[in-house]
């Protein structure tokens, strides 16, 4: 997540501490991403924490660099 809000795609692929990244890391994937914090659950899944606590549920389906969002993630 930069400082404007834009939310990049980034997939180690190795998963083992070697730099090894997805082809498309680095993509922009969404906007007006404003989180005190982002917290990854794997399978594509983003926990995003609002500054007023609220914990809102993303999934990004197509984990390959394109927008493609679960039907259940916050708008």
């Amino acid at each position: 997540m930069k400082e404007n809000g834009d939310l990049l795609f980034y997939q180690d692929l190795a998963r083992d501490g070697t730099p090894k990244w997805h082809k498309n890391s680095g993509d922009q994937i969404g906007r007006g991403w404003r989180f005190r914090a982002l917290v990854g659950g794997g399978n594509g899944i983003v926990y995003a924490l609002r500054k007023n606590g609220d914990l809102l549920f993303y999934q990004d389906k197509a984990r390959n660099g394109t927008p493609k969002w679960h039907k259940n993630s916050s708008e």
